[in-house]
């Protein structure tokens, strides 16, 4: 399969100069790198020793970090492309989706319903990566590096759910325009809640549910305030790396080819990393079954039925993808269908 650092980004990595013979040839570097959230596994697995451990060891020291979490700045997840653009970083990483509120194209790979697995996924940000990648250029100063995924969104629940239809009246967390029109399509109550925030939220009774993947809730110990897991996936949730334009034109050549070629086998790893808590998510939130990346909790698993996933495409097509591309306008929503539409067969038609 292609790689997305070949599809979106060739150019950008066709640096004129080969590696050193020796990385430990390479010029003393020192970057300033924006993480993820620090219980996730994805950061504490992959992404965190990578920056922190591989590329100092693998280069002799020569190149050393700033390593930073969402949680340890006490930021939200929306802010990381602008504090990118002012150069607060070099290398910079987020949910894609939550920077929706500048651009709704943001949410074309996140629509409720749409894509259902990692493989469709994979594809898509294949296809819709350049699109992406446009925007970060334009507006933030930036360029998109790769992605990768959080296994399917799940719900968590404190109390039981026996169809779809009983998500009506619940206060449910949403972290994405596309996700909130879900919620209402099935008659519930969004609440607009940072991923950090919504242990205490659940607590306090300002949700009854909350949203996330599944292994990403086990590893932040939901299953210590819910305790229903309704396994209903609505979504996979794509992740993104990026770099200051400006900062990766001032390093080094060999330390452009270098990173550009120790990002193929991190893309690789991230996607595994993703796979592999899609496969576990379920297991370690029941306690039953392989959980070597999270916490053996004790919920209790509710699968939806086929009548809830059909009531999930129907309400996909009619309400979420509709309210989208009425938000995002023409020429957002000919691209799409052009791309991720034509990938899953689907045509977006703006609601009226």
């Amino acid at each position: 399969m292609k790689k997305i650092v070949s599809v979106i980004a060739g150019l950008f990595f066709a640096v004129a100069v080969s590696i050193p013979a020796s990385a430990a040839d390479l010029p003393r570097t020192h970057l300033k790198v924006h993480g993820l959230w620090s219980m996730l596994s994805a950061d504490k697995e992959v992404f965190r020793p990578f920056w922190t451990e591989h590329v100092t060891s693998d280069t002799g020291g020569q190149l050393t970090t700033d390593y930073t979490t969402f949680d340890q700045l006490g930021l939200k997840g929306g802010e990381i492309l602008r504090l990118l653009k002012m150069g607060v970083f070099d290398f910079g990483s987020g949910n894609i989706s939550m920077m929706s509120s500048d651009f709704p194209e943001f949410n074309g790979t996140e629509l409720w319903g749409v894509l259902q697995d990692m493989d469709t996924v994979k594809k898509a940000t294949e296809v819709y990566g350049p699109v992406l990648d446009k925007i970060f250029q334009e507006n933030y100063g930036s360029k998109l590096l790769y992605f990768w995924p959080n296994p399917p969104s799940v719900l968590f629940c404190k109390d039981p759910v026996s169809s779809i239809d009983d998500l009506k009246g619940r206060k449910i967390r949403a972290y994405s325009p596309p996700l909130s029109d879900f919620i209402e399509g099935v008659g519930g109550i969004p609440v607009s809640i940072s991923f950090g925030e919504v242990t205490t939220a659940l607590q306090r009774g300002t949700l009854d549910c909350g949203v996330t993947g599944s292994l990403s809730a086990n590893t932040s110990k939901w299953f210590d305030v819910v305790d229903y897991l309704y396994n209903l996936p609505g979504g996979i949730s794509t992740w993104f790396s990026a770099v200051n334009l400006k900062a990766w034109d001032r390093m080094d050549p060999a330390v452009k080819a270098y990173l550009s070629e120790q990002f193929v086998q991190l893309e690789k790893d991230l996607w595994a990393n993703g796979i592999m808590q899609m496969e576990q998510g379920i297991s370690c939130n029941s306690g039953v079954g392989e959980c070597t990346l999270g916490i053996p909790g004790g919920m209790t698993i509710i699968e939806s039925s086929a009548a809830d996933r059909a009531r999930l495409a129907e309400i996909s097509e009619n309400v979420v993808v509709r309210r989208w591309a009425a938000r995002c306008g023409d020429a957002c929503v000919k691209t799409w269908n052009e791309t991720i539409g034509a990938l899953v067969g689907m045509t977006a038609v703006p609601a009226e």
